[in-house]
């Protein structure tokens, strides 16, 4: 399995999250959602940190999870296949982490959750 940096962790967790947004939508609403973002982008200040779509669709009130707080743990979990059980995923990361730092099953279950359904309730 390739190592992935924190960066393309982040990237990856953006597209995901784009994803999620756009599930459901006919294909020219998703096309005038991603060109309105890219407007946005495009206007944005270039010496001001850019956001990110995935900072913008957290919950500022609420908490990160253990697993947003750690890139390296989240980077591995997010390059697993999907198709895993969690109990299966919570195994990979307890022998590549060690189980101090692997998150718990419902942790896990929390995290994954949070990626699937980030924007579910946004939709009309």
């Amino acid at each position: 399995m390739p190592n992935v940096t924190p960066f393309e962790a982040e990237k990856l967790r953006a597209f995901r999250a784009v994803q999620a947004a756009v599930q459901g939508l006919p294909a020219p609403d998703v096309v005038d959602v991603l060109t309105q973002q890219l407007r946005e982008v495009a206007r944005a200040d270039p010496d001001e940190q850019p956001v990110t779509i995935v900072r913008l669709l957290r919950d500022p009130q609420r908490r990160p999870c253990k697993v947003e707080l750690d890139p390296e743990l989240e980077s591995f979990i997010l390059t697993q296949s999907v198709g895993l059980s969690i109990e299966h995923l919570r195994r990979e990361c307890i022998k590549k982490f060690g189980a101090e730092r692997a998150p718990s099953r419902s942790g896990l279950n929390r995290y994954i959750n949070k990626l699937k359904y980030r924007t579910k309730g946004d939709r009309k």
